[in-house]
């Protein structure tokens, strides 16, 4: 996990239509009145914005789960009803008390298709997300109101976003009292073969055999 940088975000064409979801679609009115006068007496709050797919949302409810039930601070799982129901749902190893502990946030999404898979492509991409993962950089000023919340309430405010939702939390620079860090889902051996594939060049043999030694913890 890295500590995000201001040149991290990235912009997005469809920021334009972000005008559309008004802040006020994700004020505190839409938390619970105890949990906010739990917030007040907090030091430090955990914001947690995953990438809507279940290998990212997984993850980062492990890491909710696991800073909630050890450090006893309070953690905000941040995204809309259906991916925040599907991590709830899916999240069998998970002990249930510790998923009790984490407070979801739900996210006015906007609408978005949800075609059914096709089993018959040739191509293995999940080609049928798609529309979901545009949707999801529609969120910025619902994400960013939710920050202003919260940052209201706790002297320190912590964020943890997935690496792909960089753009939907580049507002964090705007509050002095936030802090936002990077979770990559992925190894650094997946990131340098998907680079080697999109750039066309073949994985280097003995770098792929480096980089295994490393991962299996071998002496050279």
């Amino acid at each position: 996990m890295s500590r995000a940088q201001p040149g991290d975000h990235r912009e997005d064409p469809k920021e334009a239509q972000n005008s559309g979801l008004s802040s006020s679609m994700c004020s505190s009115d839409n938390l619970p009145n105890h949990e906010f006068r739990k917030l007040k007496q907090d030091e430090v709050a955990i914001v947690m914005v995953p990438f809507p797919a279940q290998g990212h949302l997984n993850q980062l409810l492990q890491l909710s789960c696991l800073i909630s039930s050890s450090y006893n601070l309070p953690v905000y799982y941040v995204g809309s009803a259906t991916h925040n129901r599907q991590a709830r749902i899916r999240a069998n190893p998970l002990n249930p008390s510790d998923i009790a502990k984490v407070h979801f946030h739900d996210l006015p999404a906007p609408e978005f298709a949800s075609p059914t898979p096709d089993y018959n492509s040739l191509s293995k991409f999940p080609a049928h997300l798609q529309p979901s993962w545009d949707a999801s950089m529609l969120l910025r000023e619902p994400i960013a109101s939710f920050f202003r919340d919260i940052s209201s309430k706790s002297r320190r405010v912590v964020v943890v976003h997935d690496s792909l939702m960089s753009y939907n939390v580049q507002d964090v620079s705007s509050l002095p009292n936030v802090e936002s860090y990077i979770f990559n889902c992925i190894s650094v051996f997946t990131v340098y073969c998907w680079i080697s594939l999109f750039s066309g060049c073949l994985c280097n043999m003995k770098i792929d055999l480096f980089l295994t030694r490393i991962w299996q913890g071998r002496q050279f």
